[in-house]
């Protein structure tokens, strides 16, 4: 087992390796943005890296809301809330209370969120099962917890029967065992088993849940609840956390508590609620004009045009037999490709072809599933996805065939099932 030296002298290699192709830490030379469209090393790309999948960070009412704000209140309200808070503060927590139909915290970000709410529901006598695959930001704050004692283990990604196990296992010994996971990941696009978590808090009363939603947020569930509220209450031992980033294009963090007690024992305690800078003005004003957008039912309009996008690549990908990680359900694709230098190529290659897809490698997968990265946004044009499409098929079976490889080759190394033609 390496040690965490050599992890991170790993990591270190496999960035500067991609930095030094052009593929990542990159800066966009625009002015201004238009959409999806944007400038690296001279050449114009279609963005598909971008987790703004809904597209409305641009929305003139967001924009306004900003300014507004920025008039009303400045460019910062420089004080801890322990002290003060801006009014903007309170009602935007109130709308996000009637967006969830629960109390809602809003956290500077949802990292530091974690790092509130982590350390008041967990202590030495509790327990903490980690997805394999949960948000660094969760693995970081859980960090903060285990240095005093408690105890913290990984399962397999998503493998309700080895949870189970673990539970049986831990709950003699423990107050409360937390599952902690992501409503949707972030690499693969896959959602977690809501349903049998359900069950499974149902069947073990110290059995708890901690899910972050963040890549879930607004693109899906009515009025823009997200993946976990998606047609379903949320369970009175959960506690989710979500993004005011990403599709719902503001900043923050939304923390979201069915038991009123505990929501306010973490208002009150939750350290880096109370102690770090606060989300300024500005962003508060473009959040609560996104929050009036959710509430409006407006949202879903921009879903519908996303969800035929995402059907739109899910049947490009299958008609072209890429090998897909992950369930194709989600704005998040995944393309495996297997060597990282051979992920890395493709990337370059797609850029020097007009697009910017994001990559998969070590920590974030295995070492053999670096892949294509490709997140649909709302705002691209189908012509753009076809094009898309056809270039990563082009790109991937030339690097075969350079590499004496088959498709069957690349499906084995990833180890997936090849898809049956039909």
């Amino acid at each position: 087992m390496k040690n965490n030296t050599q992890v991170v002298e790993q990591i270190y290699q496999n960035i500067a390796t991609a930095k030094s192709m052009g593929i990542t830490q990159n800066i966009i030379q625009d002015s201004e943005l238009t959409d999806r469209n944007i400038t690296l090393h001279n050449k114009p790309c279609i963005n598909f890296a971008s987790c703004s999948y809904l597209g409305i960070e641009k929305d003139p009412r967001l924009v306004e809301a900003a300014v507004d704000a920025t008039r009303k209140f400045g460019t910062q309200f420089s004080a801890s809330r322990a002290y003060l808070s801006v009014s903007l503060y309170e009602e935007l927590e109130n709308l996000l209370s009637q967006l969830f139909g629960y109390k809602t915290i809003v956290s500077a970000t949802t990292t530091l969120g974690h790092m509130s709410v982590i350390p008041v529901i967990a202590d030495r006598g509790d327990a903490i099962i980690l997805d394999q695959q949960v948000h660094a930001s969760v693995q970081t704050a859980v960090k903060l917890v285990q240095a005093t004692g408690t105890h913290v283990e990984t399962v397999r990604h998503s493998r309700m029967d080895y949870l189970e196990e673990r539970i049986k296992k831990l709950q003699n010994n423990h107050r409360k065992i937390w599952y902690m996971a992501d409503g949707v990941y972030s690499m693969y696009g896959d959602a977690a088993p809501m349903e049998q978590l359900h069950y499974l808090m149902d069947k073990y009363s110290n059995f708890h849940l901690y899910i972050d939603d963040a890549h879930g947020m607004s693109w899906m569930g009515k009025k823009g609840v997200g993946y976990v509220l998606d047609g379903r209450k949320l369970h009175q031992k959960t506690v989710m956390l979500t993004s005011l980033n990403k599709s719902f294009s503001a900043a923050g963090g939304a923390i979201i508590v069915p038991d009123p007690d505990l929501e306010k024992v973490i208002r009150y305690c939750g350290g880096t609620l109370m102690f770090s800078g606060p989300v300024q003005p500005p962003q508060l004003g473009a959040a609560i004009a996104s929050a009036k957008i959710h509430l409006s039912g407006e949202i879903e309009v921009y879903q519908k045009a996303l969800q035929d996008n995402m059907s739109l690549f899910l049947s490009l990908i299958r008609e072209n037999n890429l090998p897909l990680l992950g369930e194709g359900k989600t704005p998040i694709f995944y393309i495996g490709i297997g060597k990282m230098l051979h992920g890395y190529h493709i990337i370059q290659q797609l850029m020097n072809r007009g697009f910017f897809a994001s990559t998969g490698v070590f920590p974030s997968v295995p070492i053999n599933r670096t892949g294509v990265r490709v997140t649909i946004n709302a705002n691209h044009t189908s012509e753009e996805i076809r094009s898309l499409a056809k270039a990563i098929t082009e790109e991937l079976h030339l690097l075969l065939k350079n590499e004496n490889m088959t498709m069957d080759d690349l499906f084995k190394t990833l180890k997936l099932d090849r898809p049956v033609a039909a």
